[in-house]
């Protein structure tokens, strides 16, 4: 858990098996990120991969919120699961930016591989979201926007299963 004033980079890192139980605080709030969860500081991730990670609430790999800048280069995310959203990765008003990843086999609630709660526009090149699934709505995406836009480039959305609406995306 990092928190506000931190910066965070992991390369050639491995992350495996993690889990967060996803309590709630002394506010009542309850969070997630079963690999890695970033409070309001740049998180980046250079050749690293997240493996089979789980959380019991959101981001099965990561969470991220208040502001987080995600850069992801290079990087693998595959078979790690929540029980709510986000099945990879969970992002609130988090800006994120992917060159050359692999988003593959992640289950969640809703977004199988990528729950996006954004208040800040994200950017995703040359990646791909194979065989993620959602027992709602987002197999691969799920993309609750205030207005901002999220940007695919060269990418492959492919074999993600909904079981509502939105195998690939699901946009509200």
């Amino acid at each position: 858990s990092l928190k506000s004033g931190n910066r965070a980079i992991f390369t050639d890192t491995t992350f495996d098996g993690n889990t967060s139980l996803a309590t709630k605080n002394s506010d009542g709030d309850r969070f997630g990120g079963g690999a890695v969860f970033v409070n309001a500081c740049p998180l980046e991730l250079h050749n690293v991969t997240m493996t089979k990670n789980n959380s019991s609430y959101n981001g099965g790999a990561i969470y991220i919120t208040n502001g987080t800048d995600l850069l992801m280069l290079d990087s693998t995310l595959t078979e790690n699961t929540a029980s709510g959203s986000g099945g990879a990765v969970y992002s609130a008003g988090s800006k994120i930016t992917m060159f050359d990843d692999v988003v593959n086999k992640n289950q969640a609630a809703s977004g199988g591989a990528m729950y996006l709660y954004t208040d800040a526009n994200s950017y995703i090149c040359r990646s791909e979201f194979n065989d993620n699934t959602s027992t709602s709505n987002g197999g691969a995406f799920y993309v609750y926007t205030g207005g901002e836009k999220t940007f695919l480039h060269s990418c492959s959305v492919s074999g993600n299963t909904s079981a509502k609406y939105g195998g690939g995306f699901y946009v509200s």
